[in-house]
C-alpha cells in the first residue's frame, strides 16, 4: 500500500534521523560545554529556561538577559525576577562563543523539526487519501480497520495541533 502509493516513508525516516542528530548533538554540547551543562542543569532549565531559549530563538546574551531582567523590576519586582537572576549568572559564566555555538545548534535542531514536520505532513495527507480511496472502493474488513487506525491518529494529530495553535 505504501509503496505502491508512493508515500514518503524513507524521507519522512530520514528527517526523523536527521532531527535526532540534531537534538543529540545540541544536547552533547550543552552537557559537555562549562557554563552550559551547569545551565542545562538546573531543574528550571526544562520548565523555564528552555522555553524562553525556544521563544527568543536562543539563549541570550548578556545584555539581552540584563534588559529583561530590568524590564521585570518596573514599576515592581513580579514573579520572573529569581529566575532572570538566575539566568543572568548562567550566561555570565558562558562564554559568548560557546552560547553562540549552542544557539546555532538549537536552531539547526529546530530547522531538522521543521523539515521532520512538512515530512509528515505530506505523508499524513497521502495516507488521508489513500484511506478516502479505500473507501470509495469497498476494500475489506481487514483493510479499512487498518486504514481507519491510521487516519484516526492523523485526526487526533491535527486536533491537538489546533489545540496547540489556540494556546499560542
Amino acid at each position: 500500500m505504501v509503496d505502491h502509493n508512493n508515500v514518503p516513508v524513507k524521507e519522512f525516516n530520514d528527517a526523523l534521523e536527521a532531527l535526532k542528530a540534531a537534538k543529540y548533538t545540541w544536547e552533547k554540547f550543552m552537557d559537555d560545554t562549562d557554563g552550559l551543562k551547569q545551565f542545562k542543569a538546573d531543574p528550571l532549565f526544562e520548565t523555564h529556561f528552555l522555553r524562553g531559549i525556544a521563544r527568543f530563538k536562543g539563549i541570550p546574551s548578556l545584555t539581552e538577559a540584563e534588559d529583561r531582567l530590568a524590564m521585570h523590576k518596573k514599576p515592581k519586582p513580579d514573579k520572573f525576577v529569581p529566575i532572570l537572576e538566575k539566568l543572568v549568572k548562567y550566561i555570565e559564566a558562558i562564554s559568548d562563543v560557546k552560547r553562540q555555538e549552542a544557539n546555532k545548534l538549537f536552531m539547526t535542531a529546530i530547522d531538522k523539526i521543521a523539515e521532520w514536520a512538512k515530512t509528515a505532513k505530506t505523508m499524513d495527507a497521502m495516507l488521508v487519501k489513500i484511506g478516502r480511496d479505500y473507501e470509495l472502493h469497498s476494500a475489506s474488513d481487514d483493510v479499512m480497520k487498518v486504514s481507519n487506525r491510521v487516519t484516526e491518529a492523523i485526526k487526533q494529530r491535527k486536533e491537538l495541533h489546533e489545540v496547540w495553535k489556540a494556546l499560542g
